[in-house]
């Protein structure tokens, strides 16, 4: 949803920030307040209005004590943005708001990131209020939804030298490989900036990349053979100034083991046969089990009744083949 609205499906508050300022806005809101109180208090809880323009009327709210007067997702939006404020009586203030309805905060998150999130730079203590609605929706509601949003404003803030650790950390916490292709889109900008990123983000300089193709291309290619194998690795900027946020499971790969996850959570299993087939597989060195999974992989997507022949051969065998690069015989 963008915030660029027509003016005639905006609140008369909104219209006064967009057209003439937040200090216009809060001189106006401020007059009124001080006058007609109850029409102050209509145009806060009018429905229309956008979540960055309450946020802009926080301290003349506060100023006035209307909090009171608030409808319930006013308040609720307004206690969900305590932590990150820096005015310690305005924090105290609205710590002493009701504890919010748990059933109405999921809609009154999506309505502060729809109608906020542009203003996204607008200073610093509101880029942690959207820090933490995202990594809340994102955590407690699985909200995909948001993630192309939060992709985008991750670069953005990059560009601007902004800090994106905590955007960084909430965009990978969904643990769902897929949105590797949301950061892929980057390596084709035009900007410097956003490439570099994105490499550091895929983890692109430990992927092998063919050398006749793009770096986009390649990591595509990359990606639809390993998508079914990455699991999350939990590594972030809080704890590695280098995280891998995805491997891949080697194991899963060699046995064509899709990963399944549920409630942010992989779920994967293998039976006593297969665990006694990868104890062999892991005592071979890695680069060998990296040829020997991708042999695997090959023949089960292109022939799986070959495939549950070869899986059943000794490893070693396997890797006999494999050294002699007839992999593809069995196909």
């Amino acid at each position: 949803m963008s915030t660029n609205n027509n003016n005639n499906s905006l609140s008369l508050l909104d219209r006064i920030r967009i057209n003439h300022g937040n200090q216009k806005l809060r001189e106006a809101f401020g007059k009124l307040a001080g006058t007609y109180r109850e029409r102050a208090v209509k145009l806060l809880n009018d429905n229309r209005i956008l979540f960055y323009t309450l946020y802009v009327l926080l301290p003349d709210i506060d100023a006035y004590n209307l909090y009171s007067l608030l409808n319930s997702r006013n308040k609720m939006a307004l206690k969900m943005s305590t932590k990150a404020l820096k005015d310690e009586n305005i924090r105290t203030n609205l710590n002493s708001l009701p504890k919010y309805d748990n059933r109405s905060l999921y809609s009154t998150l999506k309505w502060m990131f729809q109608t906020g999130y542009e203003k996204d730079g607008s200073d610093d203590e509101f880029d942690e209020v959207l820090d933490k609605i995202f990594a809340i929706l994102v955590r407690k509601y699985e909200d995909k939804t948001t993630l192309p949003i939060l992709a985008n404003m991750i670069f953005k803030r990059n560009r601007q030298d902004r800090y994106i650790h905590d955007l960084v950390w909430a965009f990978f916490e969904i643990k769902d490989p897929f949105i590797l292709e949301l950061v892929a889109d980057f390596l084709r900008s035009p900007d410097d900036k956003d490439v570099e990123l994105a490499c550091r983000l895929l983890n692109i300089e430990s992927i092998a990349m063919a050398k006749n193709m793009d770096r986009y291309e390649a990591y595509l290619a990359w990606f639809k053979e390993n998508r079914f194998f990455l699991h999350f690795t939990g590594e972030n900027y809080q704890l590695t100034s280098t995280p891998t946020f995805y491997r891949v499971d080697l194991d899963a790969k060699y046995l064509s083991k899709r990963s399944v996850y549920r409630n942010r959570k992989r779920i994967i299993s293998y039976s006593e046969s297969e665990k006694s087939h990868l104890k062999d597989f892991n005592e071979l060195e890695y680069e060998e089990r990296v040829v020997l999974a991708e042999i695997s992989h090959k023949i089960h997507n292109q022939n799986p009744r070959v495939w549950s022949d070869w899986i059943k051969s000794p490893v070693k065998e396997q890797k006999f083949i494999a050294k002699l690069g007839l992999g593809g015989d069995f196909l």
